[in-house]
């Protein structure tokens, strides 16, 4: 192919390039926008940070206070838990869950475990 076909095809392909780098992030925002989006973004990363510490509190829950008591760990399965707040500093995690007794028959108990925020 002769050079001065190739030249227009390589802007041809710059041209279909330069679009992709423009994206909505590049949106310039008004001040009362920026905020919104600030608080949101604050809040989702306050909302991640608690759902953590929330999971945090039910695996040592789980490791510490119910499995260390169980005839059979590893018929355990968990059914629900509900984290109840007190303060900033403690919760309250209400577990409920299933296992097998010594008979092999399963029983399902509720376990209440405390959590004090690092």
């Amino acid at each position: 192919m002769p050079d001065r076909f190739r030249l227009p095809l390589a802007g041809l392909g710059l041209l279909l390039f330069v679009p992709l780098l423009l994206t909505p992030a590049d949106k310039l925002y008004s001040s009362e926008e920026l905020a919104e989006v600030t608080a949101q973004r604050e809040k989702k990363a306050a909302d991640e940070k608690l759902q953590k510490q929330v999971m945090q509190a039910l695996d040592v829950c789980q490791r510490d206070q119910i499995m260390a008591q169980l005839n059979d760990p590893g018929s355990y399965r968990l059914h629900d838990y509900k984290p109840v707040f007190l303060d900033d500093e403690m919760m309250i995690v209400k577990v409920e869950y299933s296992a097998k007794n010594a008979f092999g028959g399963r029983v399902r108990d509720t376990a209440t475990c405390r959590w004090r925020f690092s």
